[in-house]
């Protein structure tokens, strides 16, 4: 089931409240898809693209690697968290939460 993704994401650390609501980015380019995973398990996936996804492209300390799927670069953490850039410079992103093993994922982006 796909829908428009309406996600609040905030970056950095906050001290207060009134900090937090400054560092608030809404992302509203992408979608998510809720349903079972390859396991059978209960999983959210997401994927955002535009300038959203550039941002935290940007802000993601791992490092950057070749995409074999898209031939551009890509970023992913230890969870599976993930952002490339494709060859057109168009940035996407994509993760997913798996709520039987209470953990985020790849998500549904793949080759």
């Amino acid at each position: 089931m796909l829908r428009a993704l309406a996600v609040v994401l905030t970056f950095g650390l906050m001290a207060s409240h009134a900090q937090a609501q400054d560092n608030i980015v809404p992302i509203t380019e992408g979608f998510q898809q809720i349903g079972p995973n390859v396991e059978g398990q209960p999983e959210a996936g997401f994927i955002i693209y535009g300038p959203s996804a550039r941002q935290m492209y940007q802000m993601m300390r791992s490092p950057e690697q070749h995409d074999h799927c898209t031939e551009g670069k890509v970023k992913m953490d230890p969870s599976g968290f993930n952002c490339g850039i494709d060859p057109s410079g168009e940035a996407t992103c994509s993760f997913g939460y798996n709520f039987a093993n209470q953990s985020v994922t790849a998500g549904p982006l793949t080759c």
